[in-house]
C-alpha cells in the first residue's frame, strides 16, 4: 500500500463554515465542541483543518423570523395547489377532481397566502370553511383536525333533541363510533335511537384475526381512540388494548 495522503485545508474560508447548531449561530469549530463529548472531534478538526477555535470574524445573523415561516408554509401552499392542479395528485379526486380551484392571489405568491393566512397554530392544518369553495382568503382558516372532519363534504348532518349537528358531532357527545352511528341513521333509525341504543360486542373470547390486527394497528398509528376501535370492529376493548400493549400478538385461528 502506498504511503497515506494528509487531508487538505478545506476550500473555504472559516466565515463560510458557520452553521446553525440548536437555534444558535455557532462556527464549524463550536458546533464541533458542542458534539464532542471528549474533545477528539475539536481537536481533529483544528488539527487537519487548522481551524481557529475562536474566531475574530464577526458572527452571521440568523434568520428571521419572516423566513423562518415561510419556509414552514411553503409545504402547505404547495400541497394546496397540487391537490387543485395536479392529477396525480394524493386525493386530486376530492379537491380538483370536484373543480376546487385556488384562487389567483395565492396561486401565483407564497407570500400572499402567508400575508392572508398568518403563522399556523400548533396542531391545525389548512381547511376550508365551505367545503364545496375554493382556497381564497375568505373561506380559508387554520382547523383542528377534529373541525374539520366536521367539516367534511360527506358528512351526514342530523337534528338531535332540537339540536343540529353533523354525526361525528353527535358521536362525541354520545361516546358512540361515528361509523357505527351513521350506519345506524343510514339505515332508518332516528338519530336519538341510534345514539340511545347500546352497541353490541361479541364475546370476549373473540380473537382478533390477522387483517383486524392490521386495521387496529393502523388506527392506533393515526390517533384514534381504542374504545372507537373496538366499536367499529364490535370486540371487546381489552383486545385492542393488546394490541396497542403488544404490536406482536398472537393470531388465533
Amino acid at each position: 500500500m502506498g504511503e497515506r495522503q494528509s487531508i487538505k485545508a478545506p476550500p473555504f474560508t472559516e466565515a463560510q463554515l458557520r452553521a446553525a447548531y440548536v437555534g444558535e449561530n455557532l462556527t464549524l469549530a463550536e458546533t464541533a465542541e458542542r458534539l464532542s463529548t471528549n474533545g477528539k472531534l475539536v481537536a481533529k478538526m483544528l488539527k487537519i483543518w487548522g481551524i481557529p477555535a475562536h474566531p475574530a470574524a464577526p458572527r452571521i445573523k440568523p434568520p428571521d423570523a419572516a423566513l423562518a415561516l415561510r419556509r414552514e408554509l411553503k409545504g402547505t401552499w404547495a400541497a394546496m395547489k397540487g391537490r387543485c392542479y395536479d392529477p396525480k395528485a394524493k386525493h386530486y379526486d376530492r379537491y380538483g377532481g370536484r373543480g376546487i380551484r385556488v384562487c389567483g392571489r395565492w396561486r401565483l405568491s407564497l407570500d400572499a397566502f402567508i400575508e392572508d393566512m398568518g403563522p399556523r397554530p400548533p396542531g391545525m392544518t389548512l381547511d376550508r370553511k365551505e367545503n364545496s369553495g375554493n382556497y381564497e382568503p375568505n373561506n380559508c382558516r387554520w382547523a383542528t383536525r377534529t373541525e374539520q372532519q366536521n367539516n367534511r363534504h360527506n358528512n351526514v348532518r342530523v337534528t338531535w333533541n332540537g339540536q343540529d349537528m353533523t354525526v361525528t358531532q353527535l358521536a362525541q357527545k354520545v361516546g358512540m363510533s361515528p361509523i357505527i352511528l351513521k350506519r345506524r341513521i343510514v339505515s332508518g333509525m332516528s338519530p336519538e335511537d341510534a345514539a340511545a341504543t347500546p352497541v353490541k360486542r361479541l364475546g370476549r373470547r373473540r380473537h382478533l384475526t390477522e387483517q383486524e390486527i392490521d386495521v387496529v394497528m393502523n388506527r392506533l398509528a393515526n390517533g384514534d381512540l381504542q374504545r372507537t376501535i373496538a366499536d367499529d370492529l364490535r370486540c371487546d376493548p381489552s383486545w385492542v388494548s393488546r394490541v396497542a400493549s403488544r404490536p406482536a400478538l398472537k393470531v388465533v385461528t
